[in-house]
């Protein structure tokens, strides 16, 4: 797949292991203690595009393993647990790096640049923090789905015809999952997010809220807004901050400025499919 360019297996290095534990001081002490006790299961890494994306896994008999003792108490699915802004030495060598969970177990660092220059440092020092713990703790009552909306909706995708349609998350995810977010998306997505989260239209699936994730290429980092059959993907770049979307193909690392809506994006796609 497009996103998942591996180069060579190893286990965690000194400049990730000093990253993990001067970043994860931050947490409550309940999680720390459980999020160090994952770290400390590591025994596998990958690491992709120019090591901008660290995979971290737990292997045994080589098959993943999770110890549901450490598990943290968060929703299914990925989500970023913290945001960390440091330097390496001088002011130079600065990053963003983020510390994902998929369903509950620590899965991956991911950074706004390559790092494969810095990767023998350990001469970090961390500017800023941004977590996101308290976000995504349960599993919250979702919002009903209003028939004005789905009536909205429908008439923004018209011609097609919309089906699977599932209500907005909570209030406080909401505003969590957008705040982990960064970069500047499409009025229409954010009116989206606001009336319903996930939905299909022909063969274009929009992810929602709670299903959009981040990716690492070669070229940019970018959050999945939609899906299409025919391996189109539909994007925003991390970091943008003027709402352009684009669409990758499963196989090309061109990403193609398609306009500042996603609606349209996913309508251009259904046209020629």
């Amino acid at each position: 797949m497009l996103f998942s360019k591996l180069f060579s297996g190893r286990t965690i290095n000194s400049f990730e292991r000093k990253l993990l534990d001067l970043a994860v001081r931050y947490l409550s002490p309940n999680f720390e203690s459980l999020v160090r006790s994952q770290i400390a299961q590591i025994n596998y890494v990958q690491r992709h595009t120019r090591d901008k994306e660290i995979m971290l896994y737990c292997l045994r008999k080589g098959k993943p393993y999770h110890e549901e003792s450490l598990k943290l108490p968060f929703r299914q699915g990925e989500w970023k647990i913290l945001d960390v802004s440091f330097h390496v030495g001088g002011h130079d060598l600065m990053f963003k790096s983020g510390l994902w969970l998929v369903d509950g177990f620590v899965s991956s660092l991911t950074f706004d640049g390559p790092t494969t220059a810095v990767q023998k440092r350990e001469d970090i020092i961390i500017d800023k923090i941004e977590k996101y713990e308290d976000m995504f703790l349960s599993e919250k009552q979702p919002s009903v789905l209003r028939e004005e909306d789905v009536q909205w909706l429908s008439e923004k995708v018209y011609p097609h015809k919309l089906s699977n349609i599932k209500p907005a998350l909570s209030h406080e995810e909401h505003q969590g999952r957008l705040k982990m977010i960064d970069s500047r998306l499409p009025d229409d997505c954010i009116e989206i997010f606001s009336r319903m989260d996930s939905f299909e239209v022909g063969n274009c699936r929009f992810l929602g809220l709670a299903g959009l994730f981040h990716v690492v290429t070669e070229t940019s980092n970018g959050y999945v807004l939609a899906e299409c059959k025919g391996d189109n993907f539909i994007l925003v770049k991390e970091g943008q901050n003027d709402a352009m979307v684009y669409i990758v193909k499963h196989d090309d690392e061109k990403w193609n400025p398609v306009g500042k809506s996603i609606i349209d994006a996913m309508k251009s796609v259904l046209l020629t499919s």
